[in-house]
């Protein structure tokens, strides 16, 4: 199981180093293999290592696609004989589930995610649309927490450096304790009310006032506001590797 995590500054502040060097510290007990990192002025991907399959051992994240679309992923394909016949570049042994992952995002978009069958959650930014995606599988086995602000929007696999390094103090969310003791608690809860969990199956928008959200992912555009809406969730994808103009594949660990 890998990690991940993400902060896209909405008003083009530059990400303090020393912010990603915090993060990665708070991560290395969920990565014992290693931690990277892609770092281009605004924003931010990090990815965690914890290899649970051979062909997980090759792979290498962030991701940055042809079309240059940053891209990490957390996860297990149970149908990656069927997809890999539908990549557009050559499969082999060494082939990993990210591979496939992203080169169906590149060619599919968020059509793919239907597709991927097996535990899985994907983070993929596009910087030229200024625009966010983050979904999880339909049951929601490994999870994407998110923050949004006015100023940014963080997203992690794990709660505790969206806690410790948010600029401010959460509220307890009394609906998922009550969820607890009665049953389960709503799928987009989490123990603070403005931490929200990435929730299977479902698409929606944050309000006017905000960057637009999508949920399905998320899908953000930092310029552009929305009304609340609700969808199916689909698919997505993200393609193969490529060098990027910031940072990335910067080795924290």
């Amino acid at each position: 199981m890998s990690v991940q995590f993400g902060r896209w500054n909405f008003d083009q502040r530059p990400i303090d180093p020393v912010y990603v060097a915090t993060v990665g510290t708070l991560l290395t007990p969920y990565a014992p293999e290693s931690i990277t990192a892609c770092l281009r002025e605004s924003f931010f991907m990090l990815s965690g290592a914890f290899h649970t399959t051979e062909e997980s051992r090759y792979e290498r994240q962030p991701v940055i696609s042809p079309s240059g679309v940053c891209l990490t992923w957390d996860g297990r394909l149970d149908n990656r004989s069927e997809l890999m016949k539908r990549i557009s570049r050559p499969a082999d042994l060494g082939t990993s589930d990210l591979d496939i992952a992203s080169s169906l995002y590149e060619t599919k978009g968020k059509e793919i995610f239907g597709s991927l069958i097996g535990d899985w959650s994907i983070s993929a930014f596009h910087e030229d649309k200024r625009a966010l995606v983050l979904a999880v599988d339909f049951l929601g086995t490994r999870p994407l927490y998110y923050f949004q602000s006015d100023r940014y929007v963080a997203w992690s696999t794990v709660l505790e450096p969206l806690v410790t390094l948010a600029d401010r103090t959460f509220t307890l969310c009394e609906e998922y304790i009550a969820g607890w003791l009665y049953g389960f608690p709503p799928a987009s809860l989490t123990p603070y009310r403005e931490i929200r969990a990435v929730p299977p199956g479902r698409s929606s928008k944050s309000p006017p006032a905000r960057p637009a959200l999508e949920i399905i992912g998320i899908s953000v555009r930092a310029s552009i506001g929305c009304q609340m809406t609700r969808n199916t969730k689909r698919a997505s994808g993200t393609s193969s590797h490529k060098q990027c103009g910031g940072d990335c594949g910067q080795v924290l660990r």
